[in-house]
This record gives C-alpha cells, structure tokens and sequence, in this order.
C-alpha cells in the first residue's frame, strides 16, 4: 500500500515520513467520528478535534473530526487529570490556564524560593513556579517485543526548561495507586542556581499521561492516512478505556533518527515492519526526549 503524506506531497511505497508542526494547516473531516466510526447524527453531532490538546498550545485540529459523545469521553477520562497534573507547571508558565483553577497544585513543604532560609509552600503560579518541567522517559513499547501489559521495569526523569539561567536538577519520584488503580507517579525537584534554591512537588497521572499520547498520535495517524488505511481497533479500545495495556502501546523514543528541534511540538509519522507508529516530540525546541506511540498494523 502507498501512503501519501498530503501536507508536504512526500510519497514512500514502504517507508512514512510525515512531520506535523504546531503551525501546520488544518485536516479535512473523515465525514464520520475517527474514535467510535460511527456517522454523525443529532445524537452525534461532531466536533472539532484538535490532535496535540489546546493545554499544550496546539491549533492544529481534525475538523469535525470526532463526535461530541468520543470527545466528552477524552477529555474525562485522561485530558483533564494529565492537564492537571503533568502539564499544569506548563500551563500556568505559558499562560494557558488561569491562577485560581481548580486543583492548583502547592510547591513541596520547605521551599525556598530566595535562599535556604525563607522556607514555605505556596500555591503554584506562573511568577512563582520557576518554568522547569519534568517528564518520564518510559522504555520503548512492549509491542515491538511481543508483550503486553503495563510495568517500569526502568524510568528516568527528563526535564523541559524554559529559564534562561543556568540551574542544577535534581529528582526524585515515587509510585502510588489509588482506589481507582490510576497509577500516579509523584516528583520532587530540587533546583539550585544563583537566584533560587528551591524544591518542587509535581504529580503525574500515568495512565492519563499515556493515553494523552496515545490520542495524539492516533489522531495524527488518522488524519495523514485515513482511519481505513490501519487496523486502529486495538488502540481505539485503549483510548475509550476497554483496555489497561497503556505500555503495550506507548513508551519512550529510543531510536537513532536525528529528530528536528524547530517548533514546541512535533509530530512524525514512521512505519515499521508493516506497523504504523508516531514519534510524540513534545516540547522538542526545549530539548526534551520524545515519546514513541504504535498505533497499529497497516490495512
């Protein structure tokens, strides 16, 4: 099967290269919701849908691209704990959300935000929250190695800085499960430079971290080679929550391709062994590490 990329006309009988940047054009609606597949209706009226989230500063939109029901289903089961959660430091910096939101996170007891001495918590705002963010680097999917399920058996912390002085990062973390059996991970750390020396405290909901990655490259998949183009089913049943096996799909980018670093996000669509996978390149112009999405077999 050949697979044209539309955006930039490159056209490959094995091998995908398609890149999405956060000033790309608009795709064209699939004329009936890419999550459920089922055609629009009064009851299923369709909605925009934006393939790197408004959270993150992404425009970049399938229009009418899914229906409000499968829309309502995303943003409950994993866009607002992961907005809250991992992104929220983000959100606050770039001014995407407002200081008084709900769930507003409190820095770590014992902060100093000056000096050692001047120790207290206060509640995160974009002037007080100095702009370093921390991501988990995962292992590479359990697909490629024939697994399934969801473990670390390693985990590394990877930072995102949008400060222009020269800092020392530190963290640590540890795992919890709640009641709902959410895996959530919590992250203290601990910066130092010649104006702060401080500790931070953040959370991270993994399976809404996952699976916000998982939407955003099934989305981008969707819309460069249509919905018929790979068999989605499976990651369409991780994304409405028939399935628990976030690592079996999403995990950490460990390869050797010398990725771009010219826009805050990117997104590039690959092919392996038959199977259709995305590089999540989230704030790449800032020098973190990608994420590695597989988001099925070719038709």
């Amino acid at each position: 099967m050949t697979f044209i990329n539309s955006k930039s006309n490159e056209l490959s009988a094995s091998f995908i290269r398609a890149s999405l940047r956060l000033d790309a054009p608009d795709y064209d609606s699939p004329g009936r919701c890419i999550y459920c597949l089922r055609p629009f209706t009064a009851e299923r009226a369709p909605t925009d849908e934006h393939i790197i989230g408004q959270f993150l500063g992404g425009r970049v939109k399938i229009v009418d691209g899914a229906c409000v029901p499968c829309a309502r289903r995303t943003n409950s089961l994993y866009e607002t704990a992961v907005s809250q959660t991992s992104f929220f430091a983000y959100r606050l910096w770039a001014k995407l959300t407002a200081n008084n939101a709900r769930g507003l996170p409190n820095m770590a007891p014992g902060n100093a935000l000056t000096s050692p001495i001047s120790a207290f918590t206060i509640g995160v705002t974009p002037e007080t929250r100095p702009a370093v963010f921390t991501l988990p680097d995962f292992p590479s999917p359990l697909f490629w190695s024939g697994q399934r399920g969801y473990r670390h058996e390693t985990l590394r912390m990877l930072y995102a800085n949008f400060m222009s002085e020269e800092i020392t990062i530190q963290s640590g973390f540890s795992f919890q499960m709640n009641r709902r059996q959410r895996p959530q991970m919590e992250v203290r750390t601990f910066l130092k430079s010649a104006s702060l020396d401080l500790t931070l405290q953040e959370f991270h909901d993994m399976r809404g971290l996952h699976l916000m990655l998982a939407k955003i490259a099934y989305c981008f998949a969707a819309a460069i080679v249509g919905i018929e183009a790979f068999d989605g089913a499976p990651i369409r049943a991780l994304l409405a929550g028939e399935r628990m096996d976030m690592a079996t799909f999403v995990g950490g980018y460990h390869g050797g391709e010398s990725l771009p670093q010219d826009s805050l996000h990117i997104l590039h669509l690959r092919e392996r062994l038959g199977v259709l996978y995305v590089i999540v390149h989230l704030f790449a112009s800032r020098g973190a590490r990608p994420f590695e999405v597989v988001v099925g077999t070719k038709a």
